[in-house]
């Protein structure tokens, strides 16, 4: 385990705050918790079957003030993701509500209702901290056997993980609103000027680069029209706000904000397919102690890890790696998020 961590760290740009990360106790996460408040941290893992035999499994770990945690197996993920597929699926194009009633109150009996148990008769809030599939799920929106939203019974809030909840987030002191809107996702950049990947980012691989190439991205010049009845409404409420389009709406850009109170962001996204290519057998991980980079073994895959935005410049950057031009080009939401948090 002391290995592991070790090696995630040194995946990790700020060492300080990882190191951090790594030291908070299982006591001070709970200290945290109002007491009217539980934590689910949510985890998608191999379980050994016997023998060289593993399966992927959900499982769950509950957190309350007052009470130990206590851990669920909540079955296996080929099971629960399949039922989350489908709510997926009827998210997109609704259907019968009959049918994605029923998903809802599935969904809840797999992956809610086991661990609802645990909770004090107190609580009013739950904090998810998801894993897996189960970041792309609605947790509010699950149904009861009584057809009842579990958003009528608790206040929902996420985090990425309970550490998050010793953070201290420093408050905006103003009422700033920033809009991008309509980036010109044709615009010439320089790519020779954007920031290098960092070691922890991973640059595209081969077959996840082959998925970018394919890409383009039309024009949203819809959401011109939306920023500027924003700003208009703004005004209205006496915020300050400003506005960025086309070739404005960059990477550099976005990462130079300091915390507007309002970041409003019209683009387009996009979400690779797990790359199969990069799968590694558990057992051969194990028995080789692990020796493969972190970023690519299957024990730390993460889907929002595979997801993007696409911001001023990424039609011209796509045409540009299909000439083999231009820098490797870190993708990852990951990498997003972190520049974000930093400021």
């Amino acid at each position: 385990m002391e290995d592991i961590e070790g090696k995630l760290t040194r995946q990790i740009t700020d060492l300080g705050q990882a190191r951090r990360a790594l030291t908070i106790t299982v006591e001070q996460v709970q200290a945290a918790l109002p007491n009217d408040t539980v934590l689910i941290e949510y985890v998608r893992y191999y379980q050994y079957q016997g023998k060289t035999k593993f399966e992927l499994h959900y499982g769950a770990v509950v957190f309350s003030a007052d009470a130990p945690q206590r851990w669920f197996r909540l079955g296996g993920a080929q099971e629960i993701e399949t039922a989350l597929k489908r709510y997926q699926r009827l998210v997109r194009n609704p259907g019968g509500e009959d049918e994605m009633a029923a998903v809802l109150q599935q969904v809840d009996n797999q992956v809610w209702k086991p661990l609802e148990q645990a909770f004090p008769l107190n609580t009013n809030r739950v904090i998810v901290s998801p894993d897996g599939q189960l970041n792309f799920l609605s947790f509010a929106t699950l149904l009861d056997p009584e057809k009842s939203f579990v958003a009528e019974k608790y206040l929902i809030q996420y985090v990425t993980s309970g550490r998050d909840l010793l953070r201290e987030p420093q408050p905006a002191l103003n009422k700033e609103v920033v809009v991008m809107a309509n980036p010109n996702f044709d615009t010439d950049i320089q790519l020779a000027s954007l920031d290098p990947p960092s070691q922890s980012s991973g640059v595209l691989r081969g077959a996840e680069k082959r998925d970018i190439e394919d890409l383009s991205f039309e024009a949203l010049s819809g959401t011109q029209k939306e920023s500027a009845q924003l700003l208009a409404k703004f005004e209205d409420w006496g915020w300050q706000a400003r506005s960025l389009a086309g070739s404005e709406v960059s990477k550099r850009a976005l990462l130079n904000m300091n915390s507007p109170y309002i970041l409003h962001l019209a683009t387009h996204g996009f979400f690779e397919a797990e790359d199969s290519d990069s799968e590694t057998n558990p057992n051969e991980s194990l028995s080789a102690g692990i020796k493969s980079d972190l970023t690519k073994s299957k024990f730390f895959k993460n889907p929002m890890h595979r997801s993007g935005l696409a911001l001023a410049g990424a039609n011209t950057t796509i045409a540009a790696w299909k000439r083999g031009e231009g820098p490797g080009f870190d993708h990852r939401h990951e990498y997003l998020v972190a520049g974000l948090r930093k400021r």
